[in-house]
C-alpha cells in the first residue's frame, strides 16, 4: 500500500518493468529544464499502466517521477517476467510486435532484419528510448 505522495519512481533511475494500478491513483511529473519545476504529465487510474515503453528496454531510465495520490497500490513485473511471458506466449510476441508498428510506424517500415542485426547488444543507458532500444526490442520479438 502506497501512502499519498509517496514515490513510486524518480526520472532518471533505472526502470524495473511495467507498472500496473490496482487501486487508487499514480500521477506522473517531468522536470522542466527551463524553470527546474516538476510539471504534471498524467493520471494514471485504477487499472491503467505506466512505463509500459520502458518495460521493454530494460536498460533505460524512466522520463518521468511518479507518485501515488491518495492511497494507491500497484503490482510491478519486472523486466526478466516479460521477456519470459514474450517467449512462451507467441499471441503476446505479437501484440508486443503490433505496438511497436503501430507505435513506430515510420521506424517499422524503414528498418529491415539485417540493419537490427547490426546493432551492439550493450547500448549506452539514455534518460529516452531511442531508435538503437527499438531495434533492440524488435531484435528480441523477432528472434523468438
Amino acid at each position: 500500500m502506497l501512502l499519498p505522495g509517496m514515490k513510486i519512481a524518480n526520472e532518471l533511475e533505472q526502470t524495473v518493468g511495467l507498472h500496473i494500478v490496482l487501486r487508487g491513483c499514480v500521477t506522473s511529473y517531468q522536470l522542466n529544464p527551463l524553470t527546474g519545476e516538476n510539471e504534471f504529465r498524467k493520471r494514471y487510474d485504477k487499472f491503467t499502466a505506466f512505463g509500459k515503453l520502458t518495460a521493454l528496454f530494460p536498460d533505460t531510465l524512466y522520463n518521468k517521477s511518479y507518485r501515488a495520490e491518495g492511497r494507491a497500490e500497484i503490482v510491478v513485473i519486472p523486466h526478466d517476467e516479460i521477456r519470459r511471458l514474450v517467449r512462451s506466449f507467441p499471441r503476446w510476441r505479437s501484440f508486443l510486435r503490433g505496438v511497436i508498428k503501430l507505435r513506430y510506424a515510420e521506424f517499422s517500415k524503414n528498418t529491415g532484419i539485417k540493419s537490427i542485426l547490426k546493432i551492439k547488444k550493450k547500448q549506452p543507458t539514455t534518460k529516452r528510448i531511442i531508435v538503437e532500444d527499438l531495434l533492440t526490442a524488435q531484435e528480441i520479438l523477432t528472434a523468438m
